[in-house]
């Protein structure tokens, strides 16, 4: 009887598993950086942030747009796409398993196929923007 309990509870463990959600979160975190321009203003998804360099936890699910701005200068705006990690819909052993990563977001990335992000690890990105409209002052 045991041993059916112990079945019946992995059982169920394995037909709810999902992959991206055991081993990643459904958020990331972005630090973003200006390399030429300390000074200039940086909004995320619409929200300042602050000047120069800052970091900001970011969903998984959503397309991240970031906006700099000076004073005397044109504002800069980029654009950057979440992929899909499909290395984890593989490794997910059940349908249910993707439809749950699919939901909370955990089985999107930033698409660091962008030559500004750099991927640290998977929950770390760094975003290295130019600033070249305007000449740091």
């Amino acid at each position: 009887m045991k041993n059916y309990k112990f079945l019946c509870v992995l059982g169920i463990l394995f037909f709810l598993s999902s992959c991206a959600t055991m081993f990643r979160t459904d958020s990331y975190s972005a630090n973003i950086k200006v390399k030429d321009n300390p000074t200039a203003k940086i909004y995320v998804n619409g929200e300042y942030l602050g000047e120069g360099e800052v970091t900001k936890i970011l969903r998984r699910s959503k397309d991240m747009t970031v906006q700099l701005k000076q004073d005397g200068c044109p504002d800069y705006v980029k654009n950057f796409d979440k992929k899909l990690s499909v290395g984890f819909i593989f490794f997910n052993f059940t349908a249910i398993g993707v439809v749950v990563d699919l939901g909370n977001g955990a089985i999107y990335t930033p698409d660091n196929s962008y030559s500004e992000i750099t991927k640290v690890n998977s929950k770390e990105f760094i975003v290295e923007l130019t600033y070249n409209d305007c000449p740091s002052q």
